[in-house]
């Protein structure tokens, strides 16, 4: 143990500096004009005009705003389109969760699959090994003579 020698601990060299890579420019996706959601933004433009005072995402609809100044016809309507944006994020959120249990439906079946293949394979691998000793057994048999 004398003859070894102790080598002083020496840290790892820094990573070299890379610096921020330039930001992705960002992709206008175009909204589909279809929606229940872009159906409500172009009614909200065409009562209120673009630049209405918004609060988050909605018109705003304190007294004195144009809002407030609609007709009971325009109200309903924009009640309907609210309802209508709901219902349609409930068929998008569903919809979502039917393709999650078709993926889990999927892996559950190739599991099966996968395990009816495993019990084949090791009723095959026994019957294999069943018929081997039978074999080796048949052969002891043959060697030893006869009891008379």
């Amino acid at each position: 143990m004398a003859d070894e020698t102790t080598k002083p601990f020496t840290p790892p060299a820094p990573a070299p500096f890379v610096p921020f890579a330039d930001p992705k420019p960002v992709v206008e996706v175009e909204k589909d004009p279809d929606t229940a959601a872009a159906r409500l933004r172009a009614f909200e433009d065409d009562a209120f005009g673009e630049d209405a005072v918004r609060i988050g995402d909605q018109v705003e609809r304190g007294s004195g705003s144009p809002f407030a100044a609609m007709s009971v016809e325009q109200k309903a309507h924009y009640a309907a389109l609210e309802k209508l944006v709901a219902a349609e994020r409930r068929v998008d959120a569903a919809n979502a969760a039917l393709m999650t249990a078709q993926v889990d439906y999927d892996a559950a079946v190739e599991a099966v699959d996968a395990s009816i293949k495993a019990v084949d394979d090791a009723k095959v691998k026994a019957d294999e090994q069943a018929k081997a000793a039978q074999d080796r057994a048949d052969a002891r048999a043959a060697r030893q003579p006869a009891k008379v």
